[in-house]
């Protein structure tokens, strides 16, 4: 049988593009995504001011907004918590049991509180830009949490806790306001009837961020001391009057 050579021509073209587009879709697919969805709450702590938290089921990074500049970076699969700022060139990398043992500021600036949230109470639910809102009345203090399911792992929650030393019960913490009583444990002045909000959220969405929020910078400096970066160099540390508190490895 005769056969041209044009139409041989024209099998054989049919059959490397039959074979290489699979190959190039398989190639793109395997990319990995320039976006990730992620719920993102603008907070404010009442030692480390205003802060923006991200978080996803693996991943966490918190950006410090107010007197604080700083940020933190961990994720699966080793979780380990890296602290850095970005002026200084500085970070501090430890594990996840490491980090818990002190947090990002020492119990002489806030003492750790309770994880769990006491038993009791007024139990009612809000909202805060349609996200559904878990508070608890007790007495003079009200306690805020999200249930982090569908939006952050254990490992984050347990990071929470640590960094901002406030109730969790294993949720995300949205906020606590308390009226106090007694006298301020560290110069036993009287604090009878002061209203302290140790953490309040102003937003919550739940949108696309770049994958690279995610990744720790290369090309910094390591450092011990995470209270070191948190607060910045000794001129920034006599400004925000931590300096008499502190000494901090270098």
């Amino acid at each position: 049988m005769n056969i041209s050579k044009a139409k041989i021509t024209s099998a054989l073209c049919c059959l490397v593009a039959a074979t290489t587009i699979p190959i190039a879709h398989s190639e793109a697919s395997a990319k990995t995504p320039s976006t990730v969805k992620a719920l993102v709450l603008e907070q404010e702590h009442v030692y480390l001011g205003k802060t923006k938290l991200m978080l996803t089921p693996t991943a966490v990074r918190m950006d410090g907004l107010g007197k604080f500049h700083f940020s933190v970076i961990l994720k699966a699969p080793t979780w380990d918590v890296n602290t850095f700022r970005l002026d200084d060139r500085l970070i501090a990398s430890q594990s996840l049991k490491e980090f818990c043992e002190q947090g990002l500021f020492s119990n002489m600036v806030l003492l750790q509180k309770e994880r769990i949230i006491p038993k009791g109470g007024k139990i009612t639910t809000r909202k805060i830009n349609n996200f559904p809102i878990t508070q608890i009345q007790q007495g003079t203090t009200t306690y805020q949490t999200m249930d982090r399911k569908n939006y952050a792992a254990p490992q984050a929650e347990q990071f929470l806790y640590y960094a901002y030393k406030l109730p969790t019960s294993g949720n995300i913490p949205i906020g606590l306001k308390t009226y106090l009583t007694g006298k301020d444990w560290m110069t036993q002045l009287s604090e009878e009837g002061q209203r302290r909000v140790f953490l309040s959220t102003s937003k919550i969405s739940y949108v696309p961020v770049p994958t690279a929020e995610f990744d720790v910078p290369s090309g910094l400096t390591q450092t011990k001391s995470v209270t070191r970066i948190i607060v910045g160099d000794a001129k920034k540390m006599r400004k925000t009057g931590v300096d008499v508190l502190f000494e901090f490895d270098k």
